[in-house]
């Protein structure tokens, strides 16, 4: 399980772990949140967030009083989803008491997907609030949340011809094989299975069926450091 940074707010020291940052769409995120209280606390409840942000550069012109115009790059930010969970509700805490927390977050099966720009940008936090008289301490951590695989499937994100065949033939010295994936496509960060039949015409001796991913980067970078090719 993955521990994000922990951190003392608000009277509360906050530690929270998820099985992993890097989400998948249409699956549940799982983890803890552990709350301890440094003073006496009446909580009215903490609530847990999944909060997509969207954040766009653009120009901007403007003309002051003396009929000057000017011209600059601005920064939006536009929360675009909040997706909240309660995690307790009222609660007394004493000084000291610690409590842990089990988390499930819904991860939205269309996403949007985390996205890295100069220009535009996609993100992702996991925020998580005690609601306490006066005051809400807070605690927020990026997370990333991947590709849709249903946006794959319908074609609205481009990939290869034969990323979206369930099954594809293979043939070599002698045999005849047929390679079958599940799901299809692949969805970076979900696991999935596969199975391969094979037919041979006569007896041979088989020394070992190995299986490995392999992943060729096109243009600058794939010039620059050339195929990536893990070992089985």
């Amino acid at each position: 399980m993955d521990a994000l940074r922990g951190l003392i707010g608000g009277g509360v020291e906050w530690d929270v772990r998820l099985e992993r940052t890097e989400l998948v769409p249409g699956r549940s995120a799982g983890g803890e949140v552990r709350l301890t209280a440094r003073q006496a606390l009446a909580c009215r409840g903490v609530v847990a967030a999944l909060v997509a942000t969207e954040q766009w550069r653009h120009r901007q012109t403007r003309t002051d009083a003396q009929g000057h115009v000017s011209t600059q790059v601005v920064t939006e930010t536009h929360e675009l989803q909040r997706l909240p969970v309660q995690l307790l509700g009222p609660t007394d805490f004493a000084a000291g008491e610690q409590r842990t927390l089990p988390l499930a977050m819904p991860v939205p099966g269309l996403g949007p997907a985390t996205f890295e720009g100069t220009v535009s940008r996609l993100t992702w936090q996991l925020e998580v609030k005690m609601d306490l008289p006066g005051v809400d301490p807070s605690t927020s951590y990026d997370v990333v949340v991947l590709q849709p695989t249903a946006l794959l499937r319908a074609g609205v994100v481009p990939v290869g011809e034969f990323a979206l065949y369930p099954k594809a033939d293979l043939a070599g010295a002698g045999f005849a094989a047929t390679l079958a994936l599940d799901p299809v496509p692949l969805c970076c960060g979900a696991p999935f299975r596969g199975t391969l039949t094979a037919t041979t015409g006569r007896p041979i001796e088989l020394q070992a069926v190995r299986a490995a991913l392999y992943v060729d980067a096109d243009g600058p970078l794939g010039a620059r450091f050339g195929p990536h090719r893990p070992k089985a």
